[in-house]
Parts: structure tokens; C-alpha cells; sequence
């Protein structure tokens, strides 16, 4: 197994560890998202904490630079996982705003080209 191979599928564990007990602790509420730019796509899973003051993080995306120029033929990828808690909600009329920090990681593989 190529080492890119390798890596995925241990990310790929890692998540599927790590959402699930995310979501039996108690957790309230549950966000999935997308996001699309020219360098890449991703999704992106957001689970409440029950006090609401703290929650789990997780986004997975593909790197696709230089693959439509034909520069590379197989994606790079990223995955994260951040705890973050909560330090300030402020609530206005329209909008609300949250001020949140936290530990977390990231691993992947992608070319860089310089």
C-alpha cells in the first residue's frame, strides 16, 4: 500500500472513531456544510455540545490545484478535527456572533509546487 493510500485510511478511521463519540456524549445538535473554491471541496460536520458552550469540529476536503491544468492527476486531501469551546456569544438584533477556541488536529497530503 502507497503511502498516500495509507494515510487516508487511517484519517478515514480516525474520523469514523471520532464522530460517532462526539454524538454519544450528549450532543445536541448536529451542522453539515459544504464548501467549493478553485483550489478545492470539502464538507464539514459541526456537533453542539449540550451546554451549548462547546463543540465538535470535523472537515474533510479535497485539494484539486493543477489537476484541471493536467499538472497532477490525483487529488490531495485534508482532514481536521477541532474541540472548541465557546469563550463569548454576543447576540444582536439580526445576527448573532460567537468568539471560540480550542485544540484540534489536521493531517493530509497534497502537492505543493513551487
Amino acid at each position: 500500500m502507497n503511502p498516500v493510500t495509507r494515510i487516508t485510511v487511517q484519517t478515514l478511521i480516525l474520523s469514523s472513531m471520532l464522530l460517532p463519540g462526539a454524538m454519544a456524549q450528549g450532543r445536541t445538535s448536529l451542522s453539515v456544510g459544504t464548501f467549493h473554491s478553485p483550489k478545492g471541496f470539502g464538507a464539514s460536520v459541526e456537533v453542539q455540545g449540550a451546554d451549548h458552550k462547546s463543540f465538535d469540529a470535523f472537515t474533510l476536503m479535497a485539494d484539486v490545484h493543477g489537476i484541471l491544468m493536467g499538472e497532477f492527476s490525483t487529488p490531495g486531501y485534508k482532514f481536521s478535527y477541532t474541540r472548541d469551546i465557546i469563550f463569548k456569544h454576543v447576540d444582536k438584533s439580526d445576527h448573532s456572533i460567537d468568539f471560540y477556541a480550542g485544540p484540534g488536529l489536521t493531517a493530509g497530503y497534497a502537492r505543493d509546487i513551487n
